[in-house]
């Protein structure tokens, strides 16, 4: 029904993923919404409408149906506990605490998101949490995900747009699968990563369309965990030839802006007058 697929990816992945599936063959209607489903003889029959209102037909041989996901909570009479919750969820606060103080919540019960590797997450602090009396709270500023397409599309933190939104200056470096020998050698030139930072090299968020997308990505996701600037990731050595020297080169970029930059150019142009 929205304008685009993947709406909550970096725009500039996004497209590289939607222009592949494009080229392989696959119809991507867009602004549109599925308000009947009928059969034709051998078919299926899908009408859409778009925002004016206008009707169309898509015909196909199987239709697969994405209703979303529903809190499973039938039978463990909350209710009875106390717990507040509603359609979409349990509410919790900070440290996983329910509304009734010796009550935990972890998973996609409560959100905000709904992956497997962030129920465990939650689970570890929720569990220490309900044990201990030291309280841990959870922080998402590190947030990563992938779309397991082909190519992969994996996501962590703010894309370049939300970053431009929340921050006045922000850098932005690239690498792309075709200058990446590992990637030409197994033919997935297709792709790039791009890292997102603030004026002062801390990384906002990453993203990285192309293969092993979802493997590479823990590099940025550690460095920004540990709130290592970008420059770290240039001076690591990674292994020749890998696809996750694209990391390297999109740090490497940051250290190529310092010799641009005006007052690196002032300093050269002065020592070179005094050697001369």
């Amino acid at each position: 029904m929205l304008d685009k697929i993947l709406f909550r990816e970096d725009k500039e992945a996004a497209a590289v993923l939607t222009d592949v599936l494009i080229k392989e063959g696959v119809k991507i209607y867009t602004g549109k919404k599925a308000v009947k489903l009928s059969r034709e003889d051998t078919s299926i029959a899908i009408t859409v409408e778009d925002k004016n209102k206008e009707l169309s037909v898509i015909k196909a041989e199987k239709v697969l149906l994405a209703i979303g996901r529903a809190p499973n909570v039938d039978g463990l009479d909350l209710e009875k506990a106390g717990v507040k919750y509603n359609r979409k969820g349990i509410g919790v606060d900070n440290i996983l605490r329910t509304n009734s103080n010796n009550i935990y919540a972890c998973g996609d019960v409560v959100g905000p998101y709904q992956f497997s590797h962030m129920a465990e997450y939650q689970a570890i602090i929720a569990v220490g949490n309900a044990l201990f009396p030291f309280k841990r709270g959870v922080d998402y500023s590190c947030v990563s995900w992938c779309t397991f397409t082909e190519p992969e599309l994996a996501h962590l933190g703010l894309t370049e747009e939300e970053a431009r939104v929340q921050y006045k200056d922000i850098e932005v470096f690239r690498s792309k699968y075709s200058g990446n020998d590992r990637a030409v050698t197994d033919l997935q030139e297709n792709g790039f990563a791009k890292v997102v930072c603030d004026k002062k090299g801390n990384i906002l968020g990453a993203h990285i369309v192309g293969g092993a997308a979802a493997e590479i990505i823990h590099e940025y996701v550690i460095a920004k965990t540990a709130k290592l600037k970008i420059r770290k990731l240039s001076s690591t050595i990674h292994i020749y030839p890998t696809l996750a020297q694209v990391v390297k080169r999109t740090a490497d970029q940051y250290y190529a802006g310092i010799l641009e930059s005006g007052w690196f150019s002032l300093f050269s142009k002065a020592m070179l007058k005094l050697l001369r």
